[in-house]
């Protein structure tokens, strides 16, 4: 099925009047993330606030990130932030995770790493896996909590396990550094793979490089060079960095 026909089918279930929010919130991130061409960011908004306004609470979370960054809606950060913080006292997890990251970055709260740790945690304890990526990201840097690699290598473990791209990035540097497990280059190509297969720019870069060097995987410098200048192509500056470095 091609991107055309995947359009023409998320549009045909989310436009029923069977859909349910789950369609009309599958539809409004593919216009987001504009696996089509180019993103919709007020058809995503548009798809959003009809699954918020039917009462679905994970729509009225996601509603509350587009509010709170101006996406494809004139921005309202403080309407945003209370549909945030509501969906987290009802445990959603997504929205223990958005929440978090407010207490680590957003101006209008006070840094409070430690909250951000409890909060990543409570979404990790309902096997969420951005949650359980994040958290594994606090016991990595030390967070909101003492740095613990191998706690840190389990969590991207469980997470990378149900696919969440980043995580997969993140196990392959641990496989590739030995945070937290036995320095394995292998392993590391493994997972570096199966986050490019996903589309991350980092993980092509990483696979690349693995290619050109063999480390992991039986040497390829053409296939190498051609995945490092694809990541640089997309803005990886350290992709860029390594070809001038090795000279591809």
């Amino acid at each position: 099925m091609n991107q055309s026909e995947i359009r023409d089918s998320l549009q045909k279930v989310a436009e029923s009047r069977e859909a349910i929010p789950d369609d009309l919130l599958r539809y409004s991130e593919y216009l987001r993330r504009g696996n089509g061409g180019v993103p919709d960011m007020k058809g995503a908004y548009a798809l959003v606030k009809r699954a918020a306004d039917s009462g679905d609470p994970a729509a009225k979370v996601r509603l509350g990130r587009y509010l709170l960054l101006g996406e494809g809606v004139k921005t309202d950060r403080a309407a945003g932030i209370r549909l945030i913080r509501e969906g987290a006292e009802a445990k959603i997890p997504e929205a223990q995770c958005e929440l978090a990251e407010l207490y680590l970055f957003s101006p209008e709260f006070s840094c409070d790493p430690w909250k951000a740790f409890e909060l990543f945690s409570a979404a990790a304890r309902q096997k969420y896996a951005h949650g359980q990526k994040r958290l594994g990201d606090c016991y990595r840097r030390g967070i909101g909590v003492k740095a613990d690699p191998k706690a840190a290598y389990w969590e991207y473990d469980k997470a990378a396990r149900q696919g969440d791209a980043e995580a997969e990035l993140e196990l392959g540097f641990c496989y590739k550094e030995g945070i937290g497990v036995g320095a394995d280059p292998a392993g590391a190509f493994f997972w570096f793979r199966r986050a490019a297969g996903r589309g991350n720019t980092a993980a092509i870069r990483e696979m690349g490089l693995a290619l050109v060097e063999g480390q992991g995987t039986p040497r390829s410098a053409e296939a190498g060079a051609k995945m490092l200048r694809y990541a640089a192509s997309q803005g990886d500056l350290e992709a860029v960095k390594i070809i001038r470095q090795k000279e591809l």
